[in-house]
């Protein structure tokens, strides 16, 4: 027996526990929530999410008291877990219409998939031998398909805490699939790119503009953030530094300066527009400017720091 696909983080546990002796569904979907959001990754963690799930629904009054639930109501909980549905064939009869057979094929192994079964004492491994005996209504998971049938974590097999089993087409057909929840993977966010403005170089600690001064730490996080879109023209005058009373690192650059207050982490480029403002009305007639000074000193704390270090 070979391996084809096999869905990523698939476990394999018993629908027999916390007391429950129904709760094939949402071990079922456990199972496939784990492979899907690749967490929890052990078996005894899924058999947690798996508890959670039935006790959940049995106060919601979507389960029975033990744990047996329909298929819609164990889509509804999937979805409230963060679960994205690709396809959900809710029960319309004791055999699905749809082409759940081409479905599986396809899909296998690259999406784990919740089978509902009508006739489940039917069903019978590669062996021959039967798998759920005096089960009519089950549901088992699909996670991988291998050279000779379907993997399956079938969650009433009384050896499913140590293996998979393998079910062909026939095993499947006979045991009367009657509804099917896949989930779809979620799309991993690429991280996002660091920019190097063209002529700095960085060596991952330090970064280094043209002219040979450096940035650092929370400097060089800023200037590398692509959505900041920094020009390579803003090149540091000089290295950073702490404000007088040590709350902001500061670093002033060609067009702009650079502020990361240390109690909150927070970096941004400082309004030297209002700060250029305080200067020219500083110099100004003092008479004739004082309103226009402290306005201006309203949005420049670091003039204000400066003016107060010299007694002003």
């Amino acid at each position: 027996m070979t391996i084809i696909r096999m869905c990523q983080n698939a476990q394999h546990i018993s629908e027999f526990a916390g007391g429950y002796n129904g709760t094939c569904t949402q071990t079922s979907a456990a199972v496939c929530l784990a492979a899907a959001q690749n967490t929890p990754t052990t078996a005894d963690d899924v058999t947690a999410l798996m508890l959670s799930m039935t006790k959940q629904m049995i106060a919601d009054g979507t389960a029975s008291a033990n744990g047996a639930a329909t298929l819609a109501n164990m889509a509804a909980e999937l979805r409230k877990r963060g679960a994205i549905i690709a396809t959900e064939w809710d029960y319309q009869g004791d055999r699905l219409p749809q082409d759940w057979h081409t479905l599986i094929k396809n899909n296998a192994g690259v999406r784990p998939i919740l089978l509902q079964l009508a006739n489940a004492q039917a069903i019978h491994d590669v062996s021959g031998a039967a798998e759920d005996q005096n089960v009519h209504y089950h549901a088992i998971a699909v996670v991988g398909i291998a050279d000779n049938g379907y993997v399956v974590s079938d969650p009433n097999n009384p050896t499913v805490a140590s293996t998979f089993d393998i079910y062909n087409y026939q095993a499947l057909y006979d045991a009367s699939p009657c509804g099917l929840i896949m989930l779809d993977m979620p799309v991993p966010m690429p991280a996002p790119e660091s920019r190097i403005p063209t002529g700095w170089r960085d060596d991952g600690t330090t970064l280094t503009a043209p002219n040979g001064l450096t940035m650092t730490g929370p400097m060089r996080a800023y200037v590398l953030d692509p959505s900041h879109a920094w020009r390579a023209d803003d090149i540091p005058l000089e290295e950073a530094h702490e404000t007088a009373d040590s709350a902001r690192l500061i670093q002033t650059c060609n067009f702009s300066q650079l502020r990361h207050v240390q109690a909150t982490g927070d970096t941004f480029t400082g309004n030297i527009g209002a700060d250029l403002l305080a200067l020219e009305a500083l110099t100004a007639s003092p008479d004739a400017q004082a309103t226009a000074l402290v306005a201006a000193l309203k949005g420049a704390p670091a003039v204000v720091a400066a003016l107060k270090a010299i007694g002003l």
